[in-house]
C-alpha cells in the first residue's frame, strides 16, 4: 500500500520565533514573483519551514488572516516537494489575490529558490 506524503503543518513546519524570520530576512536569498516576495536559506533539519509576514497595510485582520490560510495551505500541500529550507513569505503586489494566483506564485517562487540555494558555494 502507498504512503500519503505527510500533509500536515506541525509547528516543526513553522518558523515560530522572530529572530528565525529575521534571519533568513538577513542571510537568505531573495526572489520575486507577480504578488509575493519569497525570502530562502537552507537549514539542516531535512524539511521545510514557512514563516509568512502580511503587513496591516494589506487589509483588515479578515483579509490578512485568508491570505495566511491560503500560504499556509500552500505549503502544507506541497511540502514535501520543497527542498530543506526556511521561508518566509511576503506580499508586494496589490493586486485583486485570490487562492490560485497566490499558489501558482508561491510554487514558482519556491522552484527558483530551490535553484538559487543549490547554485550558491558551499561555505
Amino acid at each position: 500500500m502507498e504512503q500519503k506524503p505527510d500533509q500536515s503543518f506541525r509547528p516543526a513546519d513553522r518558523l515560530r520565533k522572530s529572530h528565525e524570520i529575521e534571519s533568513v530576512l538577513k542571510k537568505g536569498n531573495k526572489v520575486r514573483g507577480k504578488y509575493l516576495v519569497l525570502y530562502g536559506l537552507a537549514n539542516s533539519l531535512g524539511h521545510p519551514r514557512l514563516g509568512r509576514v502580511i503587513s496591516k497595510r494589506w487589509g483588515n485582520a479578515v483579509r490578512r488572516n485568508r491570505i495566511r490560510r491560503w500560504l499556509r495551505e500552500v505549503f502544507r500541500r506541497h511540502k514535501s516537494t520543497i527542498h530543506a529550507m526556511d521561508l518566509v513569505v511576503l506580499l508586494h503586489s496589490n493586486h485583486q489575490f485570490s487562492y490560485q494566483r497566490i499558489s501558482d506564485d508561491f510554487l514558482q517562487l519556491a522552484e527558483r529558490m530551490k535553484h538559487k540555494i543549490n547554485c550558491m558555494p558551499a561555505e
